[in-house]
């Protein structure tokens, strides 16, 4: 979708068609749902005195992507449909977003703001039998390779499994059988051992170091037992987050994975908003930011919004405000400014700094 949006800014024809449908398990439902927002999208374009014809075609072009199979039969997610003149694309958003029909000068993106987001952050899972890094953002999660890491403490210390035989030395006896067998145990001492696990966990503190390469995306740590801990004691990495995840990382799966590199990215995201509200409270007073939407959507428009958050009450908001309220958004992606969600921002629509 990061690949889609730039087209989906810079595309000038009019009206463009937005369709939103969650996905569901009952396709009767689903296809009715949809015939319900083709017939609700002819009736505004022909409110927009758009020619029959081109009605015509730019609905069909919506149905057609809408009754993708690969679309109408996923559970969840929504599906958002795009159309505009020659222009027709969709794609499926990872997420349950309100069931919308929007006809008008931009593409509906507002409820899409978070998925936007390019932000990112790392997983690293630690056990002795197993270590993995995972490369998360709203979009996509996927496995970055660490070459050089041990697959295993096991395989990290294979080398030491003479050292760790039963270890035994002749002894002379104090009576008449001569020497008997003196016998110091099997394996390493606790300490020894310990100190083994902290050499495997630098081993992969390094790879880790020199797979992310500088990338200043915060890591958060997966892993049960003794693992993070003295992964802590050992790591030269200055960007891991304080929550940890204390499960087995060996029995998680691809959705498991997802669910914990969310809570990081949401987690970013709501102190991110944190500071730039407060930012923005000391610029308003100032006139360098505002609260008002009409004020925002006016500089929005001229490129002088640097930052704009966007309230909990958003989603409720529709006709005319909620047009507006997208059309900020738009604005403000278009000139590359920086737009977040803020749930503590209850008491307006919009907040925005300005660039001066």
């Amino acid at each position: 979708m990061h690949n889609l949006l730039p087209e989906l800014l810079a595309l000038d024809e009019i009206p463009k068609i937005t369709l939103q449908i969650p996905g569901s398990s009952d396709l009767k439902t689903r296809s009715l749902t949809v015939r319900h927002m083709l017939e609700k999208t002819s009736r505004r374009l022909a409110a927009l005195e758009v020619q029959p014809a081109t009605c015509e075609i730019a609905v069909e072009r919506a149905r057609s992507l809408a009754e993708d199979p690969g679309l109408a039969t996923v559970r969840s997610g929504t599906a958002a449909v795009y159309v505009a003149h020659d222009f027709a694309k969709a794609v499926l958003w990872p997420a349950m977003l309100p069931e919308r029909v929007e006809v008008g000068i931009e593409f509906h993106l507002s409820d899409a703001v978070e998925l936007l987001d390019r932000s990112h952050c790392y997983l690293l899972t630690l056990s002795r039998g197993t270590a993995g890094l995972f490369r998360a953002d709203a979009m996509s999660l996927e496995s970055v390779e660490l070459p050089d890491v041990p697959a295993s403490f096991a395989e990290a210390t294979e080398h030491l499994d003479v050292e760790r035989q039963s270890q035994v030395h002749q002894a002379r006896a104090g009576g008449r059988g001569g020497s008997s067998a003196v016998h110091h145990g099997i394996g390493v001492g606790e300490g020894r051992d310990v100190e083994e696990l902290r050499n495997y966990l630098r081993a992969i503190d390094l790879g880790v170091r020199t797979a992310v390469a500088g990338d200043p995306g915060p890591i958060a740590l997966v892993g049960s037992d003794e693992m993070p801990t003295e992964f802590r004691d050992v790591t030269h990495l200055d960007k891991l987050v304080d929550e940890v995840s204390r499960v087995n990382p060996e029995g998680l799966g691809n959705n498991d994975l997802r669910r914990l590199a969310d809570e990081v990215l949401r987690s970013a995201r709501t102190k991110e908003a944190m500071v730039a509200r407060q930012h923005i409270a000391d610029l308003a007073a100032a006139g360098k930011g505002s609260y008002d939407l009409g004020e925002v959507l006016a500089a929005a428009g001229e490129g002088k919004v640097d930052t704009l958050l966007l309230g909990s009450n958003r989603a409720t908001a529709s006709g005319p405000e909620g047009r507006r309220l997208n059309r900020a958004v738009v604005a403000s992606l278009r000139h590359r400014s920086r737009v977040l969600v803020d749930e503590d921002l209850s008491e307006s629509l919009v907040a925005a700094s300005y660039r001066y």
